[in-house]
């Protein structure tokens, strides 16, 4: 699970950076990378800390759910404003920047509720 934390977390990020440059949207275009940045880093201290991983995994799970409710509403909203009619949707490419995030979040979010639901592995045998 940690390896999928950190490509999530990758994905994010490179979604992030893509969108704020592609798009004039100043900082607001930042928010898959502000998502992506902390489940990269908790991604990869669970990683490496294998005594830790599992709050540190439950933490980047948290942090993308936050960003999955954030990120449908807004879904929602765009979707209503472009199927009522001409209207005017200041911009367009965040709604596919939102359902990107929607998308990568919801899938993360199963696969850890998925991950939660199993019975831990026995640690690994340490070298001395």
């Amino acid at each position: 699970m940690a390896k999928w934390t950190v490509l999530v977390g990758t994905i994010l990020t490179i979604v992030g950076i893509l969108s704020a440059s592609l798009a004039d949207t100043g900082i607001a275009g930042l928010f898959p990378a502000f998502i992506g940045i902390p489940i990269v880093a908790l991604g990869a201290l669970g990683r490496i800390n294998y005594d830790q991983r599992k709050p540190l995994l439950i933490g980047a799970i948290a942090i993308a759910a936050l960003g999955f409710v954030r990120t449908v509403g807004d879904i929602r909203l765009g979707l209503y404003l472009i199927s009522v009619g001409p209207v005017h949707v200041d911009h367009p490419d965040q709604v596919v920047t939102h359902s990107i995030i929607a998308i990568v979040c919801g899938a993360y979010l199963y696969g850890g509720w998925r991950w939660l639901r199993t019975p831990p592995r026995p640690q690994p045998a340490s070298n001395l």
